[in-house]
């Protein structure tokens, strides 16, 4: 079977050093079915040397695909100064069932003496009839020999809603209660309640630790997200945090402010707030990140992103930049350029055009919708190639899904239709 090598997607990131930002890359797969290519997929990093004027290249991940646009390998270098040379850093590579569940996937770094890999850690993941994942094993190697570290577990409604997920840490021979997280949701399966705990070593009970609620207008958009912290004292969650969204018409997120509870006044007070703006694509076109001052007693703009796209809305460039009190200007700290290609005579921008995903980014739901396809199953998967949400489709064009128990980070999401694949990644703050 011919393998094409196929450079999907390229994102070369600028960064000013002075600016201590994070460098961020990103990348997207597109397939449909009957297309037999082997996916690869190149990120660079190059940070901005202020002293010298350049561009220095400083980390490289160069990811190989499956058929079935589930990831296979990727490898990580890092650019030497002395031999201008990329050097191999850390390489994982992923295993999977015959659903497409990841099953195994095992790093291993670079040794630059004896110029060989060798073995760092591994997670081995179980799923249920579902195919959703109710346990993983994180190990790593120790002496030679594979050792247990963390276990977690995770528990389901009739529903498919994660209800609840465990963390153990292993201690000699047996596995020790450490991290718990409950899951609660209401009829329209929205997650309106998140409570942790940690274990308590002395009492052998676990301990209330944090507390958040979401509330929700018509259309699963949170509204108002709450932080509570436990108070030993009281006996209860007390006000900490509080998240406060508006969103347009079309569901996308307008404005997030940011509040602190002020425990001496019992009142909500300004920290920050973010301003996001679209285009009549419902793109993100732009982001401006303001913090509250106490001393004016006013906002002051912190960060803008803005967004490029294409004709077909595909994203060609996000620039980032930091305001300069001193001189009031905005100074670039970063920028990440995409480009997008061809395969096999298949125009790709329009695969990735086939669905349009609302609000992106997103902290709850995001709505899923399709004119071209009627989804038989809609999937969320880490950028590491795992599957975390599967959902029916039912041949419906759209779809909600709750994201709200996802980390922050970037994910892909599938939608499987009759006429074949299509794939688009999403942000999740």
């Amino acid at each position: 079977m011919k393998k094409d090598l196929i450079l999907f997607f390229t994102s070369i990131t600028l960064l000013n050093v002075a600016s201590a930002q994070v460098c961020r890359t990103n990348s997207e797969i597109q397939k449909v079915k009957n297309i037999s290519s082997f996916y690869t997929d190149t990120s660079e990093c190059l940070t901005w040397n202020s002293i010298t004027g350049i561009l220095e290249s400083k980390e490289r991940n160069i990811s190989t695909y499956n058929l079935d646009g589930s990831v296979n390998q990727i490898i990580t270098s890092q650019w030497n100064f002395n031999s201008s040379l990329w050097v191999d850093y850390s390489k994982t590579n992923y295993t999977y069932d015959l659903n497409g569940n990841q099953i195994l996937n095992i790093t291993n770094n670079w040794d630059t003496l004896t110029l060989l890999w060798y073995n760092t850690y591994k997670d081995s993941s179980t799923y249920n009839f579902n195919n959703q994942l109710v346990d993983k094993i994180h190990m790593k190697w120790i002496g030679g020999l594979w050792k247990n570290s963390t276990h977690y577990a995770f528990t389901y409604d009739i529903n498919g809603n994660n209800i609840e997920t465990i963390i153990q840490n292993w201690n000699i021979s047996v596995w020790e209660n450490f991290y718990k997280d409950v899951y609660v949701y209401n009829m329209q399966n929205d997650l309106i309640s998140d409570t942790a705990f940690n274990w308590n070593i002395p009492l052998l009970q676990w301990k209330p630790s944090l507390n958040f609620v979401n509330s929700y207008d018509s259309n699963h958009n949170i509204l108002e997200n709450t932080w509570k912290t436990w108070d030993d004292i009281l006996a209860t969650f007390v006000n900490a945090e509080k998240h406060s969204n508006t969103y347009d018409f079309n569901n996308n997120r307008t404005l997030s402010i940011k509040f602190y509870w002020n425990n001496l006044l019992s009142v909500w007070e300004n920290a920050e707030k973010d301003s996001f703006n679209y285009d009549a694509n419902n793109n993100l076109i732009s982001h401006y990140s303001i913090i509250w001052d106490n001393v004016v007693t006013n906002w002051i703009v912190f960060s803008k992103s803005l967004y490029v796209y294409d004709v077909n809305n595909n994203m060609l460039s996000v620039s980032s930049y930091s305001w300069n009190t001193n001189t009031a200007t905005w100074d670039m700290c970063c920028q990440c350029n995409y480009s997008y290609f061809q395969i096999d005579g298949i125009n790709e921008s329009a695969i990735i055009n086939a669905i349009n995903l609302r609000p992106n980014p997103t902290s709850s739901t995001i709505e899923v919708c399709s004119l071209k396809l009627k989804a038989d199953k809609v999937e969320v998967f880490n950028l590491q190639g795992q599957r975390l949400i599967q959902l029916k489709g039912n041949n419906q064009n759209c779809l909600v899904l709750d994201v709200s128990a996802l980390a922050h980070g970037v994910y892909v999401v599938k939608v499987f239709g009759e006429d074949g694949v299509a794939v688009k990644k999403f942000v999740k703050e």
